[in-house]
């Protein structure tokens, strides 16, 4: 899911003070489909994001705080 996420986001993403904004049209079954996993895992998923200050925001409004940390995560 990480590889995924900063694939389709940070290609397209608008750099900000906060991190790379990306406003997608984007539901979380859309997001769990993406990478073949359930909603409830992919709601899990991106709450420990949020948690661990990865991400911000929501599915449609997302902002990835810490872009080398999340890569860091996926080639993992």
């Amino acid at each position: 899911m990480l590889q995924e996420l900063t694939e389709a986001y940070y290609g397209n993403g608008i750099k900000d003070q906060n991190g790379i904004l990306r406003t997608v049209r984007m539901t979380r079954q859309d997001m769990a489909n993406m990478v073949g996993i359930t909603t409830e895992t992919a709601i899990r998923i991106m709450s420990r994001f949020k948690r661990d200050r990865l991400v911000s925001g929501t599915a449609k409004r997302l902002v990835i705080l810490d872009l080398p940390r999340l890569k860091k995560f996926a080639s993992l």
